[in-house]
């Protein structure tokens, strides 16, 4: 259970770490595979990686591994950012939907 205490809809969240898997996976996919980094440009780096296999050889440097992990957590920073934005944008909205299911 994940709780966000740096908004104030003190809202209580579960199963976050399924969450930040899908959106951390999203952002490496976006700058290592599908070609939407603005480092990287239109550049492809797909690997067929099997569960558990960390040694296998990567198709690029240390260096720019290193430059793909700062990218793709600025992807996940900046959409952690406006979901926050929105969910403090919509906070009324959010607080009748929650009084309502509360009573349902």
């Amino acid at each position: 259970m994940a709780y966000f205490a740096d908004t104030n809809l003190l809202l209580l969240f579960t199963g976050a770490e399924k969450d930040l898997k899908s959106v951390t996976d999203m952002a490496y996919k976006q700058v290592k595979n599908y070609g939407m980094s603005k480092t990287f440009g239109h550049v492809s780096f797909p690997m067929d990686e099997e569960p558990g296999d960390k040694f296998a050889p990567k198709p690029f440097s240390k260096r720019l591994a290193s430059l793909m992990d700062q990218e793709a957590k600025q992807l996940v920073a900046k959409a952690y950012k406006q979901a926050e934005e929105l969910l403090k944008d919509n906070e009324g909205k959010l607080r009748q939907v929650s009084k309502l299911l509360c009573y349902v």
